[in-house]
């Protein structure tokens, strides 16, 4: 894990163990351990699409659907196919990130 990731983790347990007394600094470290690999487990189970590859909505969102109207890098002497590409390349760019936070 990233040590973005690491550090994310490290506020949320200070905020959530806060005021917890442990009787010995071993404890307080297997458990702030253990919480850590529930973290990282955690992490392992939400969607992540692999590279050269786009999560995106089911159903297009409004950006999506004006940027396949905006399309024009195709002529329209190409197939069918060559006009569906582009539409296709234009919405997928368009489609918004995973949000922060989503459920698998």
């Amino acid at each position: 894990m990233s040590e973005q990731m690491r550090k994310e983790f490290e506020v949320w347990h200070s905020e959530y163990f806060h005021g917890r007394n442990y009787s010995t600094e071993a404890i307080a470290s297997a458990v702030r351990d253990h919480a850590w690999e529930i973290w990282q487990a955690a992490l392992a189970t939400q969607p992540q699409a692999p590279q050269g590859w786009k999560l995106v909505p089911i159903e297009p969102t409004e950006e999506m659907c004006q940027a396949a109207l905006n399309c024009q890098d195709w002529d329209p002497k190409d197939t069918p196919e060559a006009e569906m590409y582009c539409l296709y390349q234009a919405m997928v760019a368009a489609a918004p990130e995973t949000p922060e936070g989503a459920k698998p």
